[in-house]
């Protein structure tokens, strides 16, 4: 069984009480907090994030 990175932790409240929970649709990793049950995968930017393209206007 592959080990959790060292330096991964919870977004929500920081615990390091980690386990996987499978992959996104992305095929990224995805693991859960035990403390808080937050779920999430560490590589994904969500699109809302991720900047506006600038178009120029007509």
């Amino acid at each position: 069984m592959k080990s959790i990175p060292l330096n991964l932790s919870c977004p929500r409240c920081f615990s390091k009480n980690l386990y996987k929970f499978g992959k996104d649709s992305h095929g990224n990793q995805k693991y859960q907090c035990q403390s808080c049950k937050r779920q999430w995968a560490p590589n994904y930017e969500p699109l809302f994030r991720l900047p506006r393209k600038n178009y120029p206007a007509c």
